[in-house]
């Protein structure tokens, strides 16, 4: 993936293949992000919904804002780079509710992080590993 945009358009797919692990954090959160291939989009991760969990632009109310550069997010949603660091050197800003961010990469982690090639390289070498 190398924009945001490709992000949360196989985001919304995962979300539609699992939706109940998409609804665990009974949430809406709004991401903004700056710079080339920015944009405003919503996920709307409320229990219950089972269709339309990412759309551009504002959305419902969310529970949580999350601003940060599309450079900064790609590298996040690779793993090249660590949430809890870039929040803590003020790569990330979080409006609203904090505890529902700092939850929302197990969430994608666990069921919903689209794969990457680095993901698949990874996840070969494990399988190896364990032959």
């Amino acid at each position: 993936m190398t924009t945001p945009g490709e992000f949360f358009a196989a985001f919304e797919e995962a979300a539609r293949a699992n939706p109940d692990a998409a609804t665990q954090p009974d949430a809406v959160f709004k991401f903004v992000l700056s710079g080339e291939n920015g944009g405003t989009w919503t996920l709307n991760l409320k229990r219950g919904a089972r269709s339309t969990f990412v759309s551009t632009g504002d959305g419902p109310e969310e529970d949580a804002s999350i601003h940060v550069t599309s450079e900064d997010w790609v590298a996040l949603t690779t793993g090249e780079m660590n949430p809890m660091r870039a929040f803590m050197s003020g790569k990330i800003r979080v409006d609203g509710d904090l505890k529902l961010a700092v939850s929302l990469p197990s969430v994608v982690d666990a069921d919903l992080r689209p794969s990457t090639p680095h993901d698949r390289r990874s996840d070969s070498r494990r399988r190896g590993q364990r032959s």
